[in-house]
């Protein structure tokens, strides 16, 4: 069984080299480390060379000549890595010496399983800790639990914690939602199988330049904050996303998905689907459509809060020419 270790990497010079090293010191050997970065402007490229030219494992650093983003990098990637078993680890962590031989361990013990997760720390930007990654409730969740929290909650695990399959990775692609999300739903929700290891072996440093930090917009404080930095089509695009995604979910797990978790995907698909379509409505129609269905259970389970409604709600009076372009 052969590890891949794969990293997306953007200006981490200050931290990847120790990364690279805890990959390299781990009790058993990872079989190859593909590096795909974002056309960083440091010297993170340099680092990189320096830690792998002479450590004795293969290694794969592609440069992107333009800037992609976190998503279409991570595609690239993945599209790079071999091996069995490949894990995803982001530029600023810290691995437990013992990391990769757990999850060997674990994939070895459990044949059908596909997708697997261990615990860690957070950390400061120094790695001192600031509390455990997942809470006792959340690593100890049965399986039914956390499908449907993931389905619900849209609760996943970090993917800088999580060990997969290479050729279910193959299988899922291209990523229909960010990966983490894409990643968990489709191993929740297949019934191949899927796992966690209760113990912290991750080291998840947060500081002001993490990636996943300065992705993230909080439209959560000020509803119209989101009105600034959205236009209409791309605010009504996403319902249609999640549809498509939700669909081809269904389609790829259509022999495999238990009946009930497949009927809340059906319902996740069918109420994106409504909301799209409210392009095929006046503007009078639409808004006591959106009311209607934020009555339903439907709204509050898959749309979001008040916040939520009251920007979809803003966004249909906007006037645009082509306010319902589509992203297939």
């Amino acid at each position: 069984m052969t590890v891949c270790v794969g990293i997306c990497t953007y200006n981490g010079a200050k931290y990847i080299r120790a990364q690279l090293e805890s990959i390299l010191n781990q009790t058993v050997k990872v079989d190859q480390i593909v590096i795909s970065d974002d056309a960083s402007t440091d010297n993170t490229v340099e680092i990189v060379k320096d830690v792998l030219v002479d450590s004795g494992v293969d290694y794969i650093i592609s440069v992107n000549e333009k800037n992609q983003g976190l998503t279409k990098n991570g595609s690239i990637c993945n599209s790079l890595l071999s091996g069995d078993i490949v894990i995803v680890c982001d530029q600023d962590n810290v691995w437990e010496p013992n990391l990769v031989e757990k999850f060997k361990e674990f994939f070895s013990n459990n044949k059908e399983a596909v997708y697997a997760f261990c615990n860690g720390y957070v950390t400061d930007k120094d790695l001192n800790i600031v509390k455990p990654i997942y809470d006792d409730k959340f690593m100890s969740m049965d399986e039914h639990t956390r499908v449907v929290n993931a389905l619900t909650e849209r609760s996943f695990p970090h993917g800088n914690t999580v060990a997969l399959k290479r050729s279910f990775l193959n299988y899922i692609m291209p990523y229909m939602f960010y990966c983490d999300e894409w990643q968990g739903v489709c191993a929740f929700t297949s019934g191949y199988g899927f796992g966690s290891i209760d113990e912290k072996l991750v080291y998840f440093r947060r500081h002001e330049n993490t990636i996943s930090n300065s992705e993230k917009t909080d439209n959560k404080k000020s509803p119209l904050k989101g009105i600034f930095y959205k236009k209409f089509d791309e605010h009504f695009a996403w319902p249609y996303h999640q549809y498509k995604a939700y669909e081809k979910l269904l389609s790829l797990f259509k022999d495999t998905m238990k009946e009930e978790y497949a009927s809340i995907v059906l319902s996740h698909m069918n109420f994106s689907k409504e909301l799209s379509d409210l392009r095929e409505y006046n503007i009078f129609q639409r808004e006591n459509k959106i009311i209607k269905l934020y009555k339903k259970d439907d709204y509050r389970n898959y749309r979001g809060n008040r916040n939520t409604l009251f920007m979809d709600m803003i966004f249909l009076f906007i006037k645009q020419e082509k306010r319902w372009k589509l992203i297939n």
